[in-house]
């Protein structure tokens, strides 16, 4: 790469970054200026950076060889605008970002090719021009993500496993502070929080990791941490290739895991890799009103990297100002009061419109209009005022599993006494067993239910929504 006596200076994560956006704003006539003028003579460190800028795998910039570098950053650079963004992703990122944009999973066997097609092009030609423009990508996006995608068996694991680790990585975070490796920050308490709304704006809730209390210098203060455990070993690797490429450029020192820098530092990448983990820690801030966040990561034995990174007010309003613009056009439809206090949606003629089209893109989540009607007023309920705070989730048991947790007991227990007492019932056939069960249980289920209500402190009236009704009264 041909450079100026000032260029000199630069190194090849600044001349790539610099490349890179004179390339986007048009600064060359045509892809092939550049790659005659940039990308041929350009050395690998420089390739490497180049492809790390792009957010490319991290496979594809760990050769060392030129040619071999060049030929992807070539493919980056070739590729349709619409695509370029898409053209190096892992097909799990891209598939990840098929599941964002059209609010299901994408079809395993599909090549990156095809899903690149799928992202970028609508997946549905029949409804494309109808849902063109932008109230309507949202609300799919909305709609679609009402509901949380279920993790394979793998993914399940490695997600169980790094909340295993959150409570270990929390407290080493605390010795590492009480010997000194948090520059002034003295951690002396680490608690949780369970989800928290954004006061005045309804809209914006978070549910942050931990709670950290602080002595800075001698004042003590409250500050946010996120943790995040790398399960997978190539993961691993690639945070510690950032924590050397903090020390390489003087960082971070040596024997250091903690770094502190400016969200709008020229080197912040290295802080937080992953854009959807920066994107994480910028909403706990906006939301806690704060103005920095900590973000923990190590793997299954311990941390690897911590790293305080500081939002100037600006960036905390202008994200502001990007939630409530998503909440004036499309989520502020559902938060909207029910005058007549059945739970319905209120929304107009255009808007239901919206709606149902985006119910109907993600079908394989509502398979039927009922499903999400249904979604949406236990949503509602739960979240209204009188039923604050909410109980975590693992305290939540449905009632069908209520029911069967309270009714195969008593059958089990019933079953114990005939057998105990050689008791043989009169029935020569399968139905007849059958209800000769159902007899012994449906009685001590009824017994069980009434000693329950009667034995109450409660209210009856507040106990209605548990009673039995008749098909009439709903």
């Amino acid at each position: 790469m041909a450079l100026s006596d000032s260029d000199e200076e630069l190194t090849a994560e600044e001349s790539a970054r610099r490349d890179l956006y004179m390339f986007d704003e048009g600064m060359y006539d045509n892809s092939d200026v550049f790659i005659t003028s940039v990308l041929n003579p350009g050395t690998a460190d420089y390739l490497k950076e180049f492809l790390r800028q792009v957010r490319s795998q991290a496979r594809l910039y760990s050769s060392s060889n030129p040619d071999v570098l060049r030929k992807h950053c070539v493919k980056y650079v070739e590729a349709p605008v619409g695509e370029r963004d898409l053209v190096l992703r892992s097909k799990e990122d891209l598939q990840r970002i098929y599941r964002r944009k059209h609010g299901k999973e994408a079809t395993s066997s599909w090549p990156p090719k095809k899903l690149i097609e799928k992202i970028v092009v609508d997946a549905d030609p029949a409804t494309a021009a109808a849902d063109d423009g932008y109230e309507q990508d949202l609300m799919n996006a909305i709609v679609g993500n009402m509901k949380l995608t279920r993790l394979k068996d793998a993914a399940k694991e490695d997600c169980d496993r790094g909340h295993e680790m959150e409570p270990i990585l929390s407290k080493q975070l605390l010795q590492l502070s009480k010997s000194g490796g948090c520059s002034s920050y003295n951690v002396e308490e680490i608690s949780t929080v369970g989800l928290v709304q954004k006061d005045g704006e309804t809209y914006a809730k978070t549910s942050v990791d931990r709670i950290l209390g602080v002595n800075n210098n001698g004042t003590p203060q409250l500050y946010l941490l996120e943790l995040k455990a790398r399960v997978k070993q190539d993961r691993v690797q690639k945070e510690q290739e950032r924590v050397d490429m903090l020390r390489s450029r003087k960082l971070m020192g040596e024997d250091e895991i903690f770094v502190e820098m400016e969200a709008d530092s020229l080197h912040s990448h290295l802080g937080i890799h992953i854009p959807d983990e920066r994107l994480q820690v910028l909403h706990h801030a906006y939301v806690y009103s704060r103005d920095s966040c900590f973000h923990g990561v190590g793997d299954t034995k311990e941390l690897i990297s911590v790293c305080k990174i500081n939002f100037p007010q600006e960036l905390l309003e202008s994200y502001g100002k990007v939630l409530g613009k998503v909440y004036e056009d499309g989520l502020g439809i559902f938060y909207r009061h029910d005058p007549s206090g059945s739970g319905k949606l209120v929304a107009d003629e255009t808007e239901m419109k919206r709606i149902k089209k985006a119910v109907e893109k993600n079908r394989d989540t509502f398979p039927e209009d009922a499903r999400f009607d249904f979604n949406f007023r236990l949503w509602k309920k739960a979240t209204c005022l009188d039923n604050l705070p909410l109980p975590p989730v693992r305290q939540v048991l449905p009632t069908a599993l209520s029911w069967w947790n309270i009714n195969k007991p008593l059958g089990d227990m019933i079953s114990q006494m005939l057998w105990e007492y050689n008791y043989f019932a009169p029935y020569t056939n399968v139905q007849g067993a059958l209800v000769k069960r159902l007899a012994h249980q449906y009685p001590m289920y009824t017994i069980h239910r009434l000693f329950q209500l009667f034995s109450s402190g409660t209210e009856l009236i507040q106990l209605s929504p548990q009673l039995p009704r008749s098909h009439e009264e709903e």
